[in-house]
């Protein structure tokens, strides 16, 4: 076993917690350090060095431009980096195997398209009984839908968003092929969901690719009674839910 402490910010200029999130401010000394010395490495041309920021929002606009392309050109004029990166990136992708052994999602066929799945009045009496194959256990129960996890509303959202992220379908940019979620709690914690699921409803608008659908439950919310009324009541919560872009 090896230990190590490390630094956050190592060459930045700035270290620990204060690098965290923090860049530097556009041409301030500490902006100009950087660049110089990554010029003096690499024989990057940078305009304006040491000067301030121009006042005028075109010409400030041009200076940037300027600098991101003396950077590029860097890249550019390394033939055989270019070269190597390229063919690493189509090495990697071909290492991806087309099939993978004992892999058993997406094999039967893409249940929603049976029409039968859709008309409740044909759903077996025992469904709400005996739901799905039970719970997932990463040991005894793999083939387990439904997963069992603790009153963590935020992880909640967030594990059921990334499973109905997935599409399994080799068409999916014309079909959905995987699983849909479902979550809930009492609608005064309706707020603790909606990071997730505000992630996940601009994936489903703004995405070339299907994704599955999403049930959020918001249990009841109401007058504060009952021993934990205080934390429980919280009739606006729900008003998150009209957050979402295009309602």
């Amino acid at each position: 076993m090896a230990c190590f402490k490390t630094r956050k910010g190592r060459g930045y200029l700035k270290y620990d917690n204060a690098s965290h999130g923090s860049p530097h401010k556009a041409n301030s000394p500490e902006y100009w350090t950087l660049r110089k010395e990554f010029a003096a490495r690499y024989g990057a041309k940078f305009v304006n060095v040491d000067g301030t920021l121009p006042q005028d929002a075109e010409a400030a606009k041009n200076e940037f431009r300027s600098n991101l392309k003396a950077v590029a050109e860097i890249l550019r004029k390394d033939t055989a980096l270019c070269t190597y990166l390229a063919d690493r990136l189509v090495a990697l992708g071909d290492s991806v195997p087309e099939k993978i052994n004992g892999y058993k999602l997406g094999v039967k066929g893409n249940p929603y398209r049976d029409t039968k799945l859709w008309d409740y009045n044909l759903y077996p009496a025992d469904l709400w009984a005996k739901p799905g194959y039970g719970w997932y256990e990463r040991v005894g129960n793999a083939d387990g839908v439904m997963a069992p996890s603790e009153i963590t509303e935020f992880t909640n959202a967030g594990m059921l968003a990334g499973v109905a992220s997935l599409n399994l379908s080799r068409k999916s940019k014309t079909e959905f092929d995987g699983f849909f979620g479902t979550v809930s709690t009492y609608a005064s914690f309706s707020y603790l969901k909606y990071g997730p699921l505000r992630l996940f409803s601009q994936l489903a608008q703004d995405s070339e690719h299907k994704v599955g659908k999403f049930l959020w439950v918001s249990e009841r919310t109401g007058p504060e009674t009952a021993d934990d009324s205080r934390t429980h009541f919280g009739i606006f919560s729900p008003g998150v839910t009209q957050l979402f872009p295009r309602l």
